[in-house]
């Protein structure tokens, strides 16, 4: 090896080493963005775009965009190229409905770029998911409780409606739940099946997906009955995809389910609350949203009322979670959350106080810190991260 050879392989290694010694962070040397959609409040315009400059832990505006009053939920393609937000206000012929807005996003700006926007098929969409292999996408909507599934092409447009299907039915809350309530779609990692969660009868929905985006076959293949009032809200698949979590609103709980390999069926493991009695809360609180770290550890579900981060840890031996801690929200309302692709921070959006705040992940204890990285949006509800590895 030549005196040059072996200067750049120490250098090479010695940047390997420091990468691995900071977690992984340096590796990130592509933009980041957030994509942060609003509720029709104090001033939104609508959609905001932020880029977050991680050397320097600051979060930046980069665009908005007035689409449809009320974004309510965003989702992104497994490409990185498209945008898709489900929006409260419906279109033009269909007023009575909500609709669905599809957006080119731009790798080098971030910036959002309209598409198209048409009817959901439901009124209140509160959730939108991509299929993980970009065939389709599924739209929650919780006023009707239709869920819409709609074909995808490779331009990011938004095809034909390829299913449909309204819910029915109530369940032991008197006041949430006289009706069917639909959350949440959300798929496994490989695409094979959805899980959809009916808030107003304590049930989640298993779908089966098969076939290309045109000729895309969706089947219910079962539903699975929650404790009677706890309202499963959202839920998230473990890395390893052998386990789900589900935040359940009514009751402020966070419920853990083992996923069958073969069916992709649900089995009930184990809950956890969400409010502890140290907390010595008597208020009113409803649970929102549910985040797990990249290596599978710790759980994160956000509490309206309290206000706070509830944290738990998973122990897949034992099947079980346990609450170990949680962290002020740094607002009120926290609604959406999003975890950081790297683990390194837990992005909350308070919707009352109109701020974006990044908690600090320790990766040891799962435990969370405030930082200065900070942003005001007015009425924020729903956070996405992209993050765009330069090549």
């Amino acid at each position: 090896m030549t005196k040059t050879s072996l200067s750049k392989y120490l250098i090479a290694s010695i940047i390997c080493f420091f990468g691995i010694f900071l977690g992984g962070s340096f590796a990130q040397v592509g933009k980041e963005y957030l994509y942060v959609g609003t509720y029709a409040e104090r001033d939104s315009k609508g959609i905001y775009v932020l880029e977050f400059d991680r050397s320097k832990g600051k979060l930046d505006l980069g665009q908005t965009i007035l689409d449809k009053e009320s974004p309510s939920y965003l989702d992104i393609h497994p490409n990185g190229e498209f945008l898709y937000a489900v929006n409260r206000q419906g279109t033009a012929d269909k007023l009575d409905k909500g609709s669905i807005s599809a957006f080119q996003i731009n790798k080098k700006t971030g910036e959002l770029d309209l598409i198209e926007t048409i009817s959901s098929g439901g009124v209140g969409p509160c959730h939108v998911s991509v299929d993980p292999k970009g065939r389709s996408i599924y739209i929650s909507h919780y006023v009707s409780s239709d869920m819409s599934v709609f074909a995808l092409n490779k331009k990011g447009e938004i095809g034909q409606l390829v299913y449909s299907k309204k819910f029915e039915g109530r369940s032991a809350n008197p006041e949430r739940q006289k009706e069917s309530h639909l959350h949440s779609i959300i798929s496994s990692w490989d695409g094979k099946y959805i899980y959809a969660s009916d808030l107003g009868t304590d049930l989640i929905h298993q779908f089966g997906i098969s076939g290309s985006t045109k000729k895309l076959k969706v089947e219910l293949l079962d539903s699975f009955r929650s404790k009677p009032g706890v309202g499963p809200r959202h839920l998230t698949i473990h890395p390893n995809g052998k386990y789900a979590f589900t935040v359940e609103e009514l009751t402020s709980t966070v419920g853990l389910y083992s996923v069958d390999p073969i069916t992709g069926g649900l089995e009930f493991k184990d809950r956890a609350d969400m409010i502890v009695a140290s907390d010595k809360f008597t208020g009113s609180n409803t649970a929102a949203d549910i985040q797990i770290t990249p290596d599978g550890k710790f759980i994160y579900a956000s509490n309206r009322g309290l206000d706070n981060i509830a944290i738990f840890n998973f122990n897949e031996i034992t099947q079980k979670i346990s609450y170990i801690g949680q962290e002020p929200s740094h607002g009120k309302h926290p609604r959406g959350m999003v975890m950081d692709k790297f683990g390194e921070y837990l992005f909350v959006a308070n919707r009352d106080t109109d701020n974006i705040v990044a908690l600090k992940i320790d990766k040891n204890t799962g435990m969370l810190t405030k930082t200065d990285i900070e942003i005001n949006v007015p009425s924020p509800v729903v956070v996405r991260q992209l993050v765009i590895d330069d090549k």
